[in-house]
Parts: C-alpha cells; sequence; structure tokens
C-alpha cells in the first residue's frame, strides 16, 4: 500500500534516521500523522544543527555537536549515524501528548558494550517519567525501562556486529519487547500516562530532562516513536 508520509535526505542521500507518529490513520503497516527529521548536510561539520522536520507536523530536532555517518552496507543508500556522545547528541523539546500508548523502534548494531546504550528514549517533565529501549551493559541483551515498572529484558544478545531491529512498547499495562520480530519479554505493568512528554532523545538517556546519559555505543538507524501499536504480525 501507499503510505502518506514524507521521506527524507541529508544532501540529496535518501538517509532517515528518526520520525515521531503521533496520530492514527491507515497507512498500511505504519499508521500515524509521521513527524520525520532531517540531519541537515553539516552534520559532520557544525558545532550546532537544527534537525529539520520536512512533514506536516514541523517538529524539529536539534543536533548537538557532530555525528558520524556512513552506509548501512556497501553499496546501501540508507545511511546509519555512530559517535553519540554526552557532547554529540539529538534531541527534540516539544510537548506530545502520548497518553498510555507508546511505541519505540529502530535498527542497531553494536559491539561495544562496557556501558548501558540507550537508542531511544522520552521524558515527561510535568510527571516525571522516562522510558527507554536499551541495551544491556556487558550481555548485550535488549530491555525497554521506565521508572514506574523498572526493566523489562529478554532474548538473545544483539552485541555482535550485525544489524538487529529492535522494538518495544507499554501499551496500558501491557509491557512487551521484541528483537528482530520474535517475542523477547512481555510482563502485565501498572499503567503510564506520558501526557507530556517534552523531551524526545535519540542515541541516549535522561533521567531529569537535561542529562546526557547512556549515549549509544554503535550505530543507529530507522529510529521511530509512534503512539500506535503494530501487530506483533506486523512485527
Amino acid at each position: 500500500g501507499v503510505s502518506r508520509h514524507n521521506h527524507f535526505a541529508i544532501a540529496g542521500d535518501p538517509d532517515r534516521l528518526s520520525c515521531f507518529i503521533t496520530s492514527d490513520y491507515n497507512t498500511g503497516w505504519m499508521s500515524g500523522d509521521i513527524k520525520i527529521a532531517t540531519l541537515s548536510d553539516t552534520v559532520s561539520g557544525s558545532a550546532t544543527s537544527s534537525v529539520t522536520d520536512r512533514s506536516v507536523n514541523a517538529t524539529p530536532l536539534t543536533l548537538t555537536g557532530t555525528l558520524t555517518r556512513a552506509a548501512v552496507n556497501t553499496g546501501s543508500e540508507l545511511m546509519a549515524y555512530s559517535g553519540f556522545s554526552t557532547s554529540n547528541y539529538i534531541r527534540n523539546t516539544d510537548t506530545i501528548n502520548y497518553g498510555q500508548t507508546i511505541c519505540f523502534m529502530g535498527w542497531v548494531k553494536i559491539t561495544d558494550v562496557s556501558s548501558y546504550s540507550y537508542l531511544t528514549s522520552i521524558y515527561d517533565t510535568t510527571n516525571t517519567k522516562v522510558l527507554g529501549l536499551a541495551i544491556n551493559v556487558s550481555s548485550g541483551i535488549p530491555y525497554l525501562y521506565d521508572n514506574t515498572n523498572s526493566q523489562l529484558t529478554g532474548g538473545p544478545s544483539v552485541s555482535d556486529g550485525q544489524w538487529h531491529f529492535m522494538l518495544g512498547y507499554r501499551n496500558g499495562t501491557d509491557k512487551r519487547l521484541y528483537t528482530d520480530g520474535d517475542l523477547a519479554a512481555q510482563a502485565t505493568v501498572t499503567a503510564v500516562n506520558h501526557s507530556a512528554v517534552n523531551v524526545h532523545n535519540i542515541g541516549h538517556y535522561t533521567g531529569n530532562g537535561s542529562e546526557v546519559a547512556y549515549n549509544l555505543l554503535g550505530n543507529l538507524a530507522l529510529v521511530r516513536h509512534t503512539k500506535s501499536i503494530p501487530s506483533a504480525e506486523q512485527i
């Protein structure tokens, strides 16, 4: 089917790093008004760059510092990003109401598990709530963390230097984690209302809305935040 969304590029390349999907309509497997960000072509040289959103939603992110971008594989046009640190990170501070349903997904390639490594995370300043999708230190096993229900962990290690698809969601009291399309862990948890999420992080974690911690120690591509949950078959 045809999805009504905007692809974006860096200096003419079809580089796709992240998007926010914040309301529902039918686009095949992926629903929502898609908020898509664009890293500018100054990403490798500018101290601070605006990350332009070319969708109708106009929700830009901010790149602080610099990141490395390279093709996900030889001959590929899809780009991946690496080099995340306390000085090199991406963040958005617009407020989005996710309610009790939020899903994270993205592709990661990593070998270094000397620290916790976050693909993405959010912080709700009003409700002091955190949710993030990450990789465990030492074991390299994925987990979905929130500061109400703690850590949901499961599945095989992803720290083998290959690309892996990670997805985690909390839908009311249902919390699930998938790796490469397979259900890795599931739990019945306390529902959390993320009604005023005002910090969206790509490649790192924040526990107070301002810190930059647990930076991704690998490569990242195609990160998405959604308010709707794909079916197990779609995942």
